[in-house]
């Protein structure tokens, strides 16, 4: 899916904590099973989005959840808390955000680096595998509706008709 993905098609913004709030709604707990999120970024700083990265964080770190960030591009963070006008109080980089969850960060300048980030939490995390088999279910509400437009759209014809003769 990476390698599908178009760079700028979602614009020039970056929303750290409704991606992770995003991921996190995603994880359903099994038994014996410890979730983690790995995270990806250009830069590490966070300047849209509904939900700040430290409201984000602190939710991770209560269910649990480690957070291993790769910072793909730009200058690596460099562990020190920002500030953006979006969001209250101080902001955690890239860096950051791995460290207050347990998690690690990594920087991948190059695609060998990448590929080594991932190796490393493989092996951090032997039990990692992609969320599979998940489907969600949609059901058409539309039907309803419709048939209660159909019905009165037709008694409104029968009516007019009726009321012209």
């Amino acid at each position: 899916m990476v390698e599908r993905a178009r760079i700028g098609v979602l614009g020039d913004n970056t929303a750290l904590g409704d991606a992770i709030g995003l991921a996190l709604r995603q994880i359903t707990p099994r038994s014996g099973l410890k979730p983690v999120l790995i995270l990806y970024s250009d830069n590490g700083t966070s300047n849209a989005g509904q939900v700040s990265p430290a409201q984000e964080v602190a939710v991770a770190r209560h269910l649990g959840v480690k957070i291993f960030s790769v910072q793909v591009g730009g200058d690596p963070a460099k562990g020190r808390p920002y500030k953006v006008s979006s969001y209250e109080g101080e902001q955690p980089d890239m860096r950051l955000i791995a460290s207050d969850t347990g998690g690690r960060f990594f920087y991948a300048a190059s695609t060998g680096a990448e590929r080594a980030a991932i190796r490393t939490i493989g092996t951090i995390v032997p039990r990692l595998r992609p969320p599979g088999g998940r489907h969600r279910l949609a059901t058409a509400l539309y039907s309803g509706p419709l048939a209660v437009a159909a019905l009165l759209w037709l008694l409104g014809g029968i009516w007019q008709a009726d009321r012209s003769r």
